[in-house]
C-alpha cells in the first residue's frame, strides 16, 4: 500500500505541480509573491497539522463535507473522505504539491523564452515547443521533484498516524505498531532498514543519473 499511495501523489503532485510552477514562472501579476508564500505555506507545517487541516476540511463535520452536502442534499458523511485511502491522498498530495512545485520554479525560469519564441514562429504548435524545446531542459528538475515527492510519501509518518492508523497498512505505521504495540523492535528495525534503503536508494538513483542534490 506504501508504494502505491506514494506513486499516486507523486503522479498527482507533479502533473499538478508542473502546472503550477509553468504558470508561476511565466507569468507577472500582482500579487504573486503572496501567491507563492500561500503555495509554500503548507511546507512549514508538521504532519499532524496537516492531518488536523485533513479532519477540519473533510471529516464528518469538516467544512467541505458539510458544503458539499449542503450543495447535494446528501449526507455530509458521504464525502467525509478524512479516515480513509483518499483522505491520506489528499494530505499527503496538500504538502507535497509545494514542494514538487517550487522546486521546478527556478529550472523553467531558466529556460529562455526566446528559444521557445523561435519554435513557435518556426510552427511550432505550444504542446510541441514544450514537449521539444521545454521538457528537457527542465527533465533533471522534475527528476528531482519526483524523487523528492516519493520519497516524503514513503517516509511520511504524522499524517498517516491521525487519518490512517488502523485503517490503512503503509510502512511507517507498521514499523510503528510493531514497535510500540508489539514490542518487536527487531523486526521493527528490519522493516525500518527496508524503508531506508527505498528511500535512500530512489535518492541515490536520481544522483547516478542527474548528479546534484534532490533536495537543491
Amino acid at each position: 500500500m506504501s508504494f502505491g499511495i506514494a506513486f499516486l501523489v507523486t503522479g498527482i503532485s507533479i502533473i499538478l505541480g508542473l502546472f503550477m510552477a509553468y504558470f508561476l514562472a511565466r507569468r507577472e501579476f500582482a500579487g504573486k509573491r503572496v501567491v507563492i508564500a500561500i503555495i509554500s505555506f503548507p511546507i512549514s507545517f508538521p504532519g499532524i497539522l496537516i492531518a488536523w487541516a485533513m479532519i477540519v476540511l473533510l471529516g464528518r463535520s469538516g467544512v467541505l463535507s458539510q458544503l458539499l452536502a449542503f450543495l447535494s442534499g446528501e449526507s455530509a458523511s458521504t464525502f467525509a473522505i478524512a479516515f480513509s485511502f483518499w483522505g491520506l491522498v489528499a494530505g499527503y498530495t496538500y504538502f507535497t504539491l509545494p514542494r514538487v512545485t517550487m522546486a521546478m520554479v527556478s529550472s523553467i525560469e531558466k529556460v529562455n523564452p526566446s528559444i521557445e519564441e523561435a519554435a513557435q514562429s518556426l510552427g511550432a504548435s505550444r504542446l510541441q515547443t514544450f514537449r521539444h524545446v521545454t521538457l528537457p531542459v527542465i527533465a533533471p528538475a522534475i527528476a528531482s521533484a519526483v524523487t523528492l515527492a516519493f520519497s516524503v510519501c514513503m517516509a511520511a509518518f504524522g499524517t498517516a498516524l491521525l487519518l490512517a492508523s488502523g485503517v490503512i497498512d503503509i510502512l511507517p505505521l507498521m514499523i510503528f505498531n510493531v514497535v510500540m504495540g508489539q514490542q518487536n523492535y527487531e523486526l521493527g528495525a528490519a522493516m525500518g532498514i527496508v524503508l531506508t534503503i527505498i528511500t535512500v536508494g530512489v535518492i541515490y538513483g536520481y544522483r547516478r543519473k542527474f548528479g546534484g542534490s534532490v533536495y537543491e
